[in-house]
């Protein structure tokens, strides 16, 4: 049963909060791609916590991880190998997301 309720919440919330932030396409990479929708909503939050370097990092290697899994191919080559852990290419994931259609904020500098 716990699966099955965190199979439908899980897409929807996600959904939600891509919807907020990047309208009709990102709502529609939830649907099409959850996994990519992750990776790109995973790095928006690291770059949301650049003054917390652990929670920055958590991020970038749970969009990584998310992305491994991804079926949007861009997303999916915006990863790095960091000590045999992906991470997200925080550049190549940037451009990868907003070619799918999701708001997402610059690399911070």
């Amino acid at each position: 049963m716990l699966i099955t309720v965190r199979a439908l919440v899980l897409p929807a919330l996600l959904g939600l909060t891509l919807t907020a932030c990047g309208g009709g396409a990102a709502a529609d990479l939830a649907d099409s791609d959850p996994n990519g929708a992750e990776a790109c909503s995973q790095l928006a939050g690291a770059f949301e916590n650049k003054d917390d370097t652990s929670a920055a990092i958590k991020g970038s290697f749970a969009s990584g991880k998310a992305a491994t899994q991804s079926t949007t191919p861009a997303i999916k080559a915006a990863v790095l190998d960091v000590g045999g852990d992906p991470a997200a290419d925080p550049e190549k994931m940037v451009a990868a997301c907003k070619a799918a259609g999701v708001d997402m904020p610059d690399v911070p500098k």
